[in-house]
C-alpha cells in the first residue's frame, strides 16, 4: 500500500461523525466500525478501483492490529454495503466491488415502506424529479439521442401493459439526463409508485401509452413546457386513482 495507516487504537481518541465517542474504550464493535470507515475512505480516495485487491486476511489483521473476529465483523459490514467482495482460494482476499444501484434503490424503497408515506408526497416528488429529467434532456440531448428516445417509446407502445410498467422510454430518458444523483432518486420514487400504484388495466395502459407518446413528441421537439403539461396529466390520473384502488404487492427483485 505504501501509506501510513492509523490503527483503530489511534483513531479511538476523538468523536466521529457517526456519533460514538472514540475517547471511550475501543471495544471490538468500535474497532470494527473504524476499520470499515477507513477502508471505505481509502477506496473512495483511490477512485474506487473495482477488482483491486486490498489484502488477504492475515495482512489486514496485521495492518489494523486486530483479531480475526473483529476484522471479519468489519468485512461483513463492507460486504453488506456492497463495497467489497471476498475472493476465495490461494490468491484470495478482500477485493474492491462495484456497488449495485438496484440494491441501493431497493433498500431505500423498503425503508420508506417501513416509515410509511403519504401518496401525495410520492407523486409530488416524482413530479419534481421527472420535470428535472425532461429539462436536462431537452437542453442537452443530441438529435440522434432524441431519435432513439422516440424509438424506445414506440417499442414500448407495442408491448402493451408491460411497456407502460417497464418502460424503456423512461429508462432512456433517465440515462440521457446523465445525472446519477437524479437518476437514483427518480428510480426509488418510481419503484415505490409501481409497488403502491394501481393495477394497470388494458384501457389505462392505452391511455398511459398515449401520454408517453405525447411526452416523447414534446421532448423531441425540445418543448419542455408541453412535456411538463403531459407529465402533469399523467400524474394527476395516478393521484386520482391511487386512493380508491388496491395496493399492489412488492414483486421480488429481478436481476
Amino acid at each position: 500500500m505504501g501509506e501510513t495507516h492509523r490503527t483503530p487504537a489511534a483513531l479511538a481518541d476523538h468523536t466521529g461523525t457517526d456519533g460514538w465517542n472514540r475517547r471511550e474504550p475501543a471495544t471490538a464493535r468500535t474497532r470494527s466500525a473504524v476499520i470499515v470507515a477507513e477502508i471505505e475512505q481509502e477506496i473512495v480516495e483511490r477512485g474506487w478501483p473495482v477488482g483491486e485487491m486490498l489484502g488477504h486476511e492475515a495482512q489486514l489483521m496485521q495492518r489494523f492490529d486486530v483479531s480475526r473476529s473483529v476484522l471479519r465483523e468489519a468485512i461483513r459490514t463492507l460486504e453488506h454495503r456492497g463495497v467489497v467482495t471476498v475472493r476465495t482460494g490461494r490468491k484470495g482476499g478482500l477485493v474492491v466491488a462495484e456497488p449495485r444501484a438496484d440494491a441501493v434503490q431497493m433498500a431505500a424503497s423498503l425503508y420508506l415502506d417501513y416509515c410509511g408515506f403519504d401518496p401525495k408526497h410520492l407523486y409530488a416528488t416524482w413530479r419534481v424529479l421527472q420535470e428535472a429529467l425532461i429539462d436536462l434532456v431537452v437542453e442537452n440531448a443530441t438529435a440522434t439521442e432524441l431519435t432513439e428516445l422516440r424509438a424506445c417509446q414506440r417499442r414500448d407502445a407495442a408491448r402493451g401493459i408491460e411497456g407502460v410498467e417497464r418502460s424503456t422510454f423512461v429508462a432512456e430518458l433517465v440515462r440521457l439526463a446523465r445525472n446519477p444523483i437524479l437518476e437514483m432518486y427518480f428510480q426509488i420514487t418510481r419503484d415505490l409508485a409501481i409497488v403502491h400504484g394501481h393495477e394497470t388495466t388494458p384501457e389505462a395502459s392505452r391511455w398511459f401509452a398515449r401520454q408517453y407518446e405525447a411526452m416523447a413528441e414534446a421532448i423531441v421537439a425540445r418543448d419542455a413546457t408541453r412535456a411538463h403539461a403531459v407529465l402533469e396529466r399523467f400524474l394527476a390520473r395516478l393521484e386520482a386513482t391511487d386512493s380508491v384502488l388496491p395496493r399492489r404487492r412488492r414483486r421480488p427483485a429481478t436481476a
